[in-house]
């Protein structure tokens, strides 16, 4: 997840510009404006929390494609073309066809179920530190078995982990399949970038986990090339790109995620989450206006979406008992967050269904973007992913 001055900044922003004069959100900007802590924004977002819903109207009507989807500068192309400004190529965010396999250099019991690993990537020349939940008997279990992928926020899954905050190593201590989840990529969307990160060099992660990762788990840890992958909040939308790449994956989720990389908001979520982990947001698809951005938005790229089954899950936002406190997030500024990402997936899972995507979509009616709703969410999407993986 971001930051919560960064979520903050970003989603009272947008609060703003969907609210009519005079509202709540516009007395809250003049207070972010001022504000110098989380706790000082408690009782302002609060309002934007308390008031989210008033705005459904709009952000599921007719301003939803606006929002969500349209590649607001898809009318430049022929004035790209015309001056002849560089834009991205289609290889150069695509991973290849094949590539070499990620190699193991080193292996290590955390507690219980859970294993850590480190592996060399290829397409990145750096070793990459990742999660694995074995199923029961660990590493004297040789039976083969799915993998599922589950992968982190926007915090490249540093900030927060699957297996602990997320309840995943309790929920699949007696399930026979591999729980796998990468570390270290920070604000990457998950995909193989334009140009290398200013701090964090290469970034190739969809060739990471589509194609040199794949090889790695089903050659150490008995994987059988049956896999499902999905993504929590900024790697939700990812998630369900990544599956496309491999017909291996027969299942693809996003969870508290918003599917797309265009319109105002999903593409804004995207550029403000690369551009707060220390890089410029062009090294990934280009400039804003790039064609990129749109070839890499899930609900524009429906017609690949076919042949695997897919899961969307999100909730309205609203308190929950089950909510977890998250240091200098404000709540109310978390429930307005994955207010949003309903939002998007809504406008998602309508456009989905209608062009005949194989979708199971989820939509709850409370829980905050914290652990508290994601571990739910994990439990809930179950339904969908242990069947397709025959678990």
């Amino acid at each position: 997840m971001l930051s919560s001055r960064t979520a903050l900044a970003g989603l009272l922003s947008v609060g703003l510009i969907l609210s009519p004069p005079h509202t709540h959100l516009a007395h809250a900007q003049s207070s972010v404006e001022s504000a110098h802590s989380a706790d000082s924004l408690s009782s302002e977002v609060s309002d934007i929390d308390q008031h989210s819903s008033a705005l459904d109207p709009i952000a599921l009507g007719p301003l939803a494609p606006v929002l969500f989807a349209e590649n607001i500068f898809a009318v430049w192309g022929p004035l790209l073309q015309l001056l002849k400004i560089p834009v991205v190529a289609p290889e150069a965010t695509r991973p290849p066809a094949t590539a070499a396999p990620a190699q193991l250099r080193e292996l290590q019991h955390i507690q219980d179920n859970v294993w850590q690993f480190k592996a060399y990537s290829p397409s990145m020349d750096r070793v990459i530190t990742n999660d694995i939940i074995l199923p029961p008997g660990g590493l004297e279990n040789t039976q083969p078995r799915p993998t599922y992928y589950l992968l982190g926020g926007a915090g490249g899954g540093e900030d927060a982990l699957w297996w602990d905050g997320g309840g995943a190593s309790e929920f699949f201590q007696d399930k026979q399949v591999n729980v796998v989840s990468p570390r270290g990529a920070y604000g990457s969307m998950m995909s193989d970038w334009a140009q290398p990160h200013d701090t964090h060099g290469k970034y190739k992660w969809a060739t990471y986990l589509t194609k040199e990762l794949p090889q790695l788990i089903d050659a150490e840890f008995h994987g059988n090339g049956t896999d499902g992958i999905a993504g929590v909040s900024n790697s939700g939308g990812p998630a369900l790109e990544l599956a496309t790449y491999d017909p291996r994956f027969k299942v693809a989720g996003s969870i508290s995620g918003c599917p797309s990389t265009t319109g105002v908001v999903a593409q804004g979520f995207a550029w403000v989450s690369a551009a707060f982990y220390g890089t410029d947001p062009a090294r990934s698809f280009g400039a804003p206006w790039d064609p990129a951005w749109a070839r890499h938005s899930p609900v524009l790229n429906l017609d690949k979406q076919h042949g695997r089954k897919t899961f969307v899950i999100v909730s309205r936002g609203g308190p929950a008992d089950f909510d977890v406190d998250i240091e200098d997030s404000p709540l109310p500024a978390l429930g307005l967050n994955e207010r949003l990402d309903y939002w998007c997936s809504s406008y998602y899972a309508k456009q989905a269904t209608a062009a005949g995507v194989d979708l199971d979509y989820y939509e709850l009616p409370e829980g905050r973007h914290t652990w508290g709703l994601f571990r739910r969410e994990l439990a809930i999407s179950w339904a969908t992913v242990g069947p397709a993986l025959g678990v």
